[in-house]
C-alpha cells in the first residue's frame, strides 16, 4: 500500500507493517538512494500530546544506544500529517515470523539469537534503559545473520517509570510481561531478562510458556503458574541449558539473573562446552537454508556424552493467543 503523504527527502513509500500506534513503511532516502524504514504515528494519535511524547521518547531512546544488535535510528521529525521516525531498513524476518514457519529452532540457532538479543540489551541497560516490550515481533533476523532489537516505544530510564499509564492501565504485551510488570510495579533491567526468557522458551519448545484465552488469564499464569520444563517438551535441550531459561523466568527477582551479563556468560560457556558455534555464520547459514541446516546439524558428530544439539524442524505449530 502506498502512503498518502510526503516526507521531504524520501520517496517510494511501501507499507510493510501496522500496529496499534504506528504504520511502518519501506521508503528510499533520495540523497543516498538507500532503503530505509519509516515509522509514522497514526494520524488520530498525532493530536494527543501523550502519544507524541511517547513516540519522541522511542526515537530518543533508540538513538542513545549505538549497537549492532539494536535498530539504528537515523532521523525524527514531523510531516504534513503526523510524526515519524526514520530507521535503518533490514531485509529479513521478525522472530515472530520465523517461529511461525519453524516452530522449534535448531539449538545453536536458538541460543545464538538469545545471545545476540542479550548483547543488545546489555548495551541498552548500560544506558539505564529498560526496553519493557521484548517479544518475537520486536526482534529482527536479517538475511546477513544479524539480530536487531526494534521498537523502543515503551523504553524509559529505569528510575523514572512504572508500568502504569495515565489511565491507570498496565502497558506492554501480555504473554511476555514479567510478573512485576503485570502488577504495575516499577520495572528494572530484570524485567527484560524475564521477557527474553519467555522468548527463549518459545524458541526452544515451539510454544509460549504462558497461554490463556484472555488478558487476565495470561496475567494469572505469569504470576502463579510454572510452565512445563523446557527439557520435557524438547528432549534435545539438556537440564543445564533448560536451567538458564528457568532462571531467566523466575517469578521473584531475587531468584532471577541480576544482570544480562550473567546470562551471556553462562550461555557462552555452555555453548563452548557443547561445541556449538556462536559466530554470525550460524545464523546466516540457517537463514539461507533452514531445512538443510537442520538436517546437517542432526547428522553432525557430537562430543562423547553430549545430547543431540539440534532438534528437527517441523514440530507442531504452537497455539496462537488472540
Amino acid at each position: 500500500m502506498q502512503a498518502l503523504f510526503r516526507i521531504r527527502g524520501y520517496d517510494s513509500f511501501e507499507q510493510i507493517a501496522v500496529g496499534g500506534m504506528a504504520v511502518v513503511y519501506k521508503a528510499r532516502k533520495q540523497s543516498l538512494k538507500k532503503a530505509v524504514a519509516i515509522k509514522v504515528l497514526l494520524p488520530h494519535l498525532a493530536a494527543d500530546p501523550r502519544f507524541i511524547t511517547r513516540f519522541q521518547q522511542e526515537a530518543e531512546a533508540a538513538a542513545r544506544v549505538q549497537h549492532e544488535n539494536i535498530v539504528n535510528v537515523i532521523d525524527y521529525g514531523k510531516s504534513e500529517v503526523s510524526y515519524y521516525i526514520v530507521m535503518e531498513y533490514y531485509d529479513g524476518l521478525t522472530i515472530e515470523e520465523l517461529v511461525r514457519r519453524y516452530p522449534r529452532l535448531p539449538l545453536d540457532v536458538a541460543l545464538s539469537i538469545i545471545l545476540n538479543v542479550c548483547y543488545g540489551l546489555e548495551a541498552a541497560h548500560a544506558e539505564n534503559l529498560v526496553h519493557r516490550d521484548i517479544k518475537p515481533a520486536n526482534i529482527i533476523f536479517t538475511r546477513q545473520g544479524g539480530i536487531k532489537i526494534a521498537d523502543f516505544g515503551l523504553a524509559r530510564d529505569v528510575e523514572k517509570f512504572t508500568m502504569v499509564t495515565h489511565a491507570g492501565k498496565v502497558v506492554g504485551t501480555p504473554a511476555y510481561m514479567s510478573p512485576e510488570q503485570t502488577r504495575g510495579e516499577t520495572v528494572g533491567t530484570q524485567s527484560d531478562i524475564f521477557s527474553l526468557g519467555v522468548v527463549a522458551y518459545e524458541l526452544l519448545t515451539g510454544r509460549r510458556p504462558f497461554e490463556g484465552a484472555s488478558f487476565s488469564e495470561v496475567v494469572d499464569r505469569i504470576q502463579s503458574h510454572e510452565p512445563a520444563a523446557v527439557s520435557s517438551l524438547n528432549p534435545s535441550v539438556d537440564a543445564t541449558i533448560a536451567h538458564i531459561v528457568t532462571r531467566m523466568m523466575a517469578k521473584r527477582t531475587d531468584e532471577r539473573y541480576g544482570r544480562v551479563a550473567d546470562v551471556i556468560l553462562e550461555t557462552e560457556t555452555l555453548m563452548d562446552q557443547y561445541g556449538l558455534r556462536r559466530d554470525r555464520r550460524v545464523l546466516t547459514e540457517f537463514f539461507e537454508d533452514p531445512e538443510g541446516y537442520a538436517s546437517a546439524a542432526n547428522a553432525r558428530p557430537r562430543r562423547v556424552g553430549d545430547r543431540p544439539a539440534t532438534p528437527a524442524i517441523g514440530a507442531p505449530a504452537r497455539p496462537q493467543l488472540e
